[in-house]
């Protein structure tokens, strides 16, 4: 691994802090009645204020900031006209470039923190990262020189 220069190092400080403060003004504004497009529209603000861009927007076409995964969508929903109720779960990942890349996602559920809710919340938090987990350790085993994904 290489070491970074202090200049780099406040650099991707600098990025982390755009995607901080995306993820806190997004998480404040979910509750229901609120659309992923809303959520879309102050990760750009924030991206605007700050003078950063998007590493997501326009990546392969991907046409939003933000990445608003709500309830069975599991990962990189576009965001969009879906609106948030009670009761819902929501993933959303933020990135920004500022001279360095920073990417964070967050899970939260809208509505009933009820026990039984807590357990269902959790268990299914540890079930999708569980399962990403494993998606993730066969491709790192194949991902070596001369290797092959597909029979072409």
């Amino acid at each position: 691994m290489k070491a970074r220069s202090k200049e780099e190092l406040r650099h991707m400080r600098a990025a982390g802090r755009v995607v901080a403060e995306m993820h806190e003004k997004i998480r404040a504004a979910i509750r229901p009645g609120v659309t992923t497009a809303d959520l879309d529209s102050i990760g750009r603000k924030v991206i605007d204020t700050r003078g950063a861009t998007s590493n997501f927007l326009g990546y392969h076409g991907f046409p939003a900031v933000i990445c608003a995964s709500p309830n069975d969508v599991i990962v990189h929903g576009i965001p969009g006209a879906v609106v948030l109720n009670e009761g819902d779960i929501i993933s959303v990942d933020c990135g920004a470039v500022f001279e360095f890349d920073a990417e964070h996602g967050v899970r939260q559920r809208l509505g009933d923190r009820s026990f039984q809710n807590d357990r269902v919340f959790f268990g299914l938090s540890q079930d999708t990262d569980s399962c990403v987990m494993d998606l993730k350790t066969p491709a790192q085993d194949r991902a070596k020189a001369g290797s092959r994904t597909r029979a072409d």
